[in-house]
């Protein structure tokens, strides 16, 4: 099928121009399209499903689940879509698991050659508020002009928004960037947000009334413009960050530790903030970190050059379980990553580029002694260093 290859090649970083808008105007043509193309970047890592979704027909069984409804004349239209998508997401989530391998591999597994990969780069994808998608990347620029009066303009892999009508309705965008993705968007008011691989983040295009209230998923680093008279919100699923006008990197991943709680992590570099929490605040000041988890806030002195790190393309980790590291490579390198059964974690302190390559920084894991690795069916196996 055209849309699946298509997209295939969108997240795998080997999309034409031409191709890319050809996508474009085949995921804006329904609403089934967009949940389609959304639920299969959320779940692009592994090889052999980016195979098996390009052979897999979603106009075919779309079209004859759409004819079958069309005979319940009771149903609205946006049912039919919504369900039509429901549909489809779930028969490419059951493809997805039936790929997936065991989460325990043993160290004895027939593993073939690490096979390279380069690193993320600037992508990400725009979803405007009439539902219409637009995909970003570091090529090109353009501008054009929102119902309500906002500028848009794309240039170099950023998103700026100026301009906008006060009286207009509150109309919202939201900018996905997927695994191995990242961008750079600066808000209407003039702040800046970096977001990193595998982030959300949804916001008004015209700021109005008397805050300015963002949403976030992922991790994203601000630069938060100063307006003394309206205060600037992040919201997460569980916790507030109120500021005035300063700098600061939030965190919101799911540990790696695949637990059911999420550490929100504040980080702040400059000015000032609050962190509300489960009916707690807390009051940071510059190189403190607040971790949101439970129903507790707590606050520690932070590393800031580690935490802000990604934002200028570097890894930076020092003494860390080995798994911290893997949960960034994995979202960066856009692969999937399992452990031996008789891996134990072990800790390292790394400084290097972003842009090298999978097979550069996995070697450079290796000589400190950490761990060894093995490359099977798309998928990073760690063993135990004295493993070969």
């Amino acid at each position: 099928m055209r849309a699946a290859e298509l997209t295939a090649r969108y997240y795998t970083g080997v999309i034409t121009a031409a191709e890319q808008e050809e996508l474009q105007q085949w995921i804006n043509a329904g609403e089934a399209h967009k949940k389609w193309f959304e639920a299969f970047g959320n779940n692009a890592h592994s090889e052999n499903a980016l195979k098996t979704i390009q052979s897999y027909d979603t106009e075919r069984q779309l079209q004859a689940f759409l004819d079958r409804m069309k005979e319940k004349r009771t149903l609205r239209i946006r049912r039919t879509i919504f369900w039509a998508a429901a549909c489809i997401t779930l028969l490419l989530g059951s493809l997805l698991w039936i790929l997936q391998p065991p989460a325990q591999e043993k160290t004895n597994i027939a593993a073939a050659p690490l096979k390279d990969r380069e690193p993320g780069n600037k992508k990400a994808t725009l979803i405007l508020a009439n539902g219409n998608h637009i995909l970003l990347n570091a090529q090109g620029d353009s501008s054009f002009t929102q119902g309500n009066g906002t500028h848009i303009k794309l240039a170099n892999g950023r998103i700026s928004y100026q301009g906008g009508n006060n009286n207009a309705l509150l109309a919202y965008n939201q900018l996905l960037t997927p695994a191995g993705g990242k961008y750079h968007i600066v808000l209407e008011d003039g702040t800046q947000v970096w977001l990193n691989a595998a982030s959300s983040l949804r916001y008004p295009v015209h700021f109005s009334g008397k805050e300015r209230r963002i949403q976030l998923s992922g991790e994203a680093y601000l630069e938060v413009a100063q307006n003394a008279n309206r205060s600037f919100i992040v919201a997460t699923d569980s916790t507030e960050v109120i500021v005035l006008g300063t700098t600061f990197n939030i965190r919101t991943y799911p540990r790696y530790d695949k637990t059911k709680t999420c550490n929100i992590q504040t980080t702040l570099v400059s000015g000032a903030v609050k962190v509300q929490h489960a009916g707690t605040n807390r009051l940071l000041q510059p190189g403190q970190t607040a971790i949101a988890t439970g129903d507790a806030i707590t606050v520690k002195p932070a590393d800031i050059p580690a935490v802000t790190a990604w934002k200028n393309d570097l890894f930076v980790f020092r003494d860390v379980d080995l798994p911290v590291l893997m949960e960034e490579i994995s979202r960066w390198y856009d692969v999937d990553v399992a452990y031996a059964q008789d891996y134990k974690p072990t800790h390292i302190t790394l400084k290097v580029s972003r842009q090298v390559s999978l097979s550069k920084l996995l070697e450079m894991v290796e000589l400190s002694g950490a761990a060894k690795f093995k490359w099977n069916d798309g998928r990073i196996t760690v063993l135990p260093y004295h493993q070969r």
